[in-house]
């Protein structure tokens, strides 16, 4: 069962109604074979009942059996006569459907350009220049004027990624500047746990900085009870709007651009009250998304565009494993070490990435994982049903090759990527799902009979810190 991109693209277009053309006919051809069929027995069924009406008519009988044969037969007959028109009808609404929607124009993938963009027709190998803004500025300055490749290498993105962190008074190491980068790749929304809120702050800073862009920095109350709550809020009377609708704005206004909502105290409570739009844009964010939220008895409806990420911060008495299990499926859950240093006085000079070339490269990596390694997480999850029902969902296969893939071209090993995936979109999930078993599961042991002892150490890591807060769920 290996996974990877071009059969996920081929899986995709079977589950959206993309068939090959040879299917189209061989399904053409069996619904004419069965329609022949259908005429061909009703057919049959009436010309006995003819046989036996005319039988029973020139034999003078007043026998019971002979007309009721004859009704029945006419009766077969007319059911198969019914049957196929009824089908005929069906198959012609459906191929007026597909035609009517080629005739305007719909594509289910589609991403929905605001305005006429000539950078996104353009896509020029001449080197541009980032402006200062005010989020750069509130970090720490970069020159006028810095280079920018039309080719995003992810290896020398998050060196420079490290390298403008530590510049301007975060520092990480380079290991977990892949680890984020593939996390930023693999969802739309990214779950930073076990980190102290100042700490989240000054890193969601330094991302949106890096990327040449404000980032959406709030708190969430307690009683968010909708997406109104999360993106307006009522100011003296007025509704005003809050941190998330600035930033989904400025997402739309400008679309070469990384943009980031950062959420501090969320609880798993209610977090699906305020994020369920959101949820299903984690994984397909090209998929036309909307928000409908409700003003003064008025239903608006906001377009999402693919470049905002949702990044999480939970509340100092929430934990991961007690997170909605809709949302553990489609985010990414990744454990980033972060802390203050002291910023050097000289700027850092940086290639600038645009949001085209980052999801251009995306899409473009390849996930290369053996197929025996794709067998032994098969393995695993027929170990873990043994106690509990559990299997990686298809968003998750995608979500992980991606994970895999990215953190690859950040310059990780393809077995360590493979073991960060699982730590960061397979092991919470798994984690959550046996706090609903009876008794403890041991997960490891699983880690252990699959993939053998001492491997996937980031997972097992993964599962250590996370099962730390089992006990207080």
């Amino acid at each position: 069962m290996k996974k990877n991109n071009a059969q996920n693209n081929t899986d995709n277009a079977s589950v959206s109604g993309g068939f090959t053309g040879q299917y189209q006919l061989n399904t053409e051809t069996d619904r004419t074979k069965k329609a022949f069929r259908n005429i061909l027995i009703g057919i049959a069924a009436l010309a006995l009942s003819a046989i036996v009406a005319i039988g029973c008519y020139g034999s003078d009988g007043n026998g019971f059996i002979g007309p009721t044969l004859s009704i029945l037969l006419a009766l077969v007959a007319l059911s198969f006569f019914m049957a196929e028109i009824i089908i005929r009808a069906r198959f012609e609404k459906t191929e007026r459907l597909k035609m009517e929607r080629a005739d305007k124009g719909f594509f289910d993938d589609a991403e929905v350009i605001p305005a006429f963009s000539t950078e996104r027709m353009l896509r020029s190998d001449v080197t541009k220049t980032v402006p200062q803004n005010a989020a750069r500025a509130a970090i720490g300055e970069l020159p006028d004027s810095v280079p920018q490749e039309a080719d995003l290498d992810f290896s020398g993105a998050v060196k420079d990624f490290v390298t403008f962190a530590a510049a301007n008074g975060c520092s990480l190491n380079l290991e977990d500047a892949r680890k984020l980068f593939a996390s930023l790749a693999s969802s739309r929304i990214v779950v930073l746990p076990q980190m102290p809120t100042e700490s989240f702050k000054l890193l969601a800073n330094t991302m949106g900085a890096y990327f040449g862009t404000e980032v959406g920095i709030d708190h969430v109350d307690a009683e968010c009870a909708d997406t109104h709550g999360l993106l307006f809020e009522t100011i003296d009377g007025a509704c005003q709007k809050k941190a998330a609708m600035q930033t989904l704005e400025a997402a739309q206004t400008e679309p070469n651009k990384l943009h980031f909502v950062a959420l501090t105290d969320v609880r798993t409570s209610n977090v699906t009250d305020y994020l369920s739009p959101f949820i299903p844009y984690a994984n397909t964010p090209k998929a036309g998304h909307f928000v409908a939220v409700v003003k003064d008895g008025v239903t608006e409806t906001y377009s999402l565009p693919s470049n905002l990420w949702i990044i999480l911060h939970l509340a100092q008495d929430e934990y991961v494993v007690s997170l909605p299990e809709r949302l553990l499926e489609c985010c990414s859950v990744e454990s980033v070490a972060v802390s203050v240093c002291e910023k050097t006085e000289s700027p850092v000079q940086i290639r600038a990435v645009r949001y085209e070339q980052f999801e251009g490269t995306v899409d473009g990596a390849a996930c290369e994982v053996a197929e025996t390694e794709w067998k032994k997480l098969d393995s695993l999850t027929d170990h873990l049903n043994q106690r509990i029902s559990w299997t990686i969902s298809n968003r998750q296969w995608i979500g992980m090759e991606t994970y895999i893939a990215v953190c690859n071209e950040c310059g990780e090993p393809i077995s360590s990527a493979l073991d960060e995936a699982i730590a960061a979109r397979i092991v919470p999930s798994i984690l959550a799902k046996t706090l609903q078993a009876d008794g403890r599961i041991d997960v490891t042991a699983g880690l252990n009979a699959s993939f053998g002892d001492g491997q996937l150490p980031f997972s097992r890591k993964a599962i250590k810190d996370l099962s730390k807060s089992r006990a207080h769920v």
